[in-house]
Order: structure tokens, then C-alpha cells, then sequence
């Protein structure tokens, strides 16, 4: 589901902003085939080029993963707001868990520039499902460096005080 999710929601967001599956790529500097790979939910793109195309297309993790559909005549804000954090906490963790279980090592070569901007060489890049993981969750609550354990931990702590904050009487 989560893949399905995202693979239509990538589409949907580069139609919306007028790209080409070409067009895309480039700015996202990855092949056209990764994008039609995407958009057919056969891979998973890593955290890096999830952020990126969160930030070009101008939505959240969760539009991204699971658009919110609320029916606003029947739910307050407030309650909106809670449902909201609930299902973002919800999305994330799930998305953290597939990354864990299904992502496979991402394997690359990242270019070292010089002083005057040229490219002098290339070096191998690695990043395993741990560290898509990672990624994913500390992108969520803006924390670097931490434990899963207890990024997950603080994570939950930081959606329950949201969730406080909003008061519904």
C-alpha cells in the first residue's frame, strides 16, 4: 500500500507541476528509468531524492505517502489537527518499518569538486535500508545523529505534545 500510495502521489505531483518523467530526472539528477520505477511502485527511491521531490513539489511527508481526506462540514480544526499528527505519526513509522524490511542497499558514485567547481573525481557511496531509515524519521523531527530506538522514542513524544497542545473542549 505504501508503495502504491507513493508511486501515484509521484505522478500526480509531477503532473501537477507540468514535468515530464524527463524532466523530473533531471532535476532530481537521477535516470528517466528510476522515475518510471517509482511511478510504478517497482522501487522505493532513497530519503535523499524523497526530500528533494517533497521540497519540489512543495507538500509534506505525509501528502507524499498518504493524502489526508477529511470531510471539513463534520471535523473541527482542532480535531483535524489531532488526525492529522495521528496519521503523519502513524505514516511515518509505517514508512520507517517498510524501509527497514524492503529497502536494499543504495550504491552510488557522488562527484568531489575542486576549488573552481570541476569535477576531479568520483567516490563511492553507500547507504543502507538503516540509514534510509534514519533518514526518513530525522527529516520528520528535525533531530541528527541519533539512535532509531530513540529517535522513534522522541518522535512519539514530539506528536503526543502537539497533540496536547491542541485543546478540544
Amino acid at each position: 500500500m505504501l508503495k502504491s500510495n507513493l508511486a501515484e502521489n509521484i505522478k500526480k505531483y509531477r503532473k501537477k507541476k507540468s514535468l515530464t518523467q524527463v524532466e523530473l530526472a533531471e532535476k532530481l539528477n537521477i535516470s528517466k528509468h528510476s522515475i518510471i520505477s517509482y511511478e510504478k511502485g517497482a522501487t522505493f527511491p532513497s530519503s535523499d531524492i524523497l526530500e528533494n521531490m517533497m521540497e519540489l513539489f512543495e507538500v509534506t511527508p505525509n501528502q507524499l505517502f498518504f493524502p489526508i481526506y477529511t470531510d471539513e462540514d463534520e471535523i473541527t480544526d482542532k480535531e483535524a489537527k489531532i488526525k492529522e499528527l495521528e496519521s503523519y505519526r502513524e505514516n511515518i513509522l509505517t514508512t520507517v518499518k517498510n524501509i527497514e524490511d524492503n529497502a536494499s542497499l543504495i550504491e552510488y558514485k557522488d562527484p568531489v569538486y575542486d576549488e573552481q567547481g570541476n569535477i576531479i573525481e568520483y567516490k563511492d557511496v553507500e547507504i543502507s535500508a538503516m540509514d534510509q531509515a534514519i533518514g526518513v524519521l530525522v527529516k520528520a523531527i528535525d533531530l541528527e545523529n541519533l539512535d532509531m530506538r530513540l529517535l522513534i522514542e522522541v518522535f512519539n513524544m514530539k506528536i503526543d505534545g502537539e497533540i496536547k497542545k491542541i485543546d478540544i473542549k
